[in-house]
């Protein structure tokens, strides 16, 4: 072929359709429908810090400033520095690497995507969000329950531990200890 057929052809308009942003009514009642705590938190996150879901997504307790000092002195702070995407493989492989922090086992049937954790496309979006009193409060309180969680998990696992290196030394021994 001596030329492209394709060079002269005329693209058809496509129409750019406005997002629907929602109103502080509309969070409101959303919220008030939401029975999941962790879900709220993460609503209010969304819409006072204007965080995209990758964003949101990627967030990790090193990049969390939600101290009761901070709080009370209204430095309480998320910043933003990833994001979490799909992406097509054969753009990880273009990249080579570079702008991907961690790249996570395929969960899914397709072969051709992967679930990335990787810095923002722009510098711009890089960016330091001051958290409101109510949202780093609610911050706080969840961060506490998972403390308190793992604290949990930690001292269960410890009495599982004991439990069976109890069980595997009366089993060495042969007494039984019924």
């Amino acid at each position: 072929m001596s030329r492209n057929p394709v060079v002269n052809a005329t693209l058809p308009k496509s129409e750019a359709k406005p997002r629907e942003i929602w109103t502080a009514d509309i969070l409101f009642h959303a919220i008030e429908l939401c029975d999941d705590d962790i879900l709220k938190l993460a609503l209010n996150l969304a819409f006072s810090c204007s965080l995209r879901m990758g964003e949101m997504l990627a967030l990790t307790w090193d990049c969390i400033d939600i101290t009761p000092e901070s709080i009370e002195g209204g430095r309480a702070s998320i910043y933003v520095n990833k994001e979490l995407q799909r992406v097509q493989r054969e753009s990880l492989q273009a990249l080579d690497g570079k702008e991907v922090i961690k790249m996570f086992p395929a969960r899914l049937a397709s072969r051709h995507t992967a679930l990335v954790l990787k810095e923002p496309k722009t510098k711009t979006s890089v960016r330091r969000v001051f958290l409101p009193k109510t949202v780093a409060e609610k911050g706080l309180a969840f961060s506490l329950q998972i403390f308190v969680l793992k604290r949990r998990e930690n001292g269960i696992m410890n009495l599982l531990r004991k439990v069976f290196k109890v069980t595997i030394c009366d089993l060495k021994t042969g007494i039984d200890k019924t």
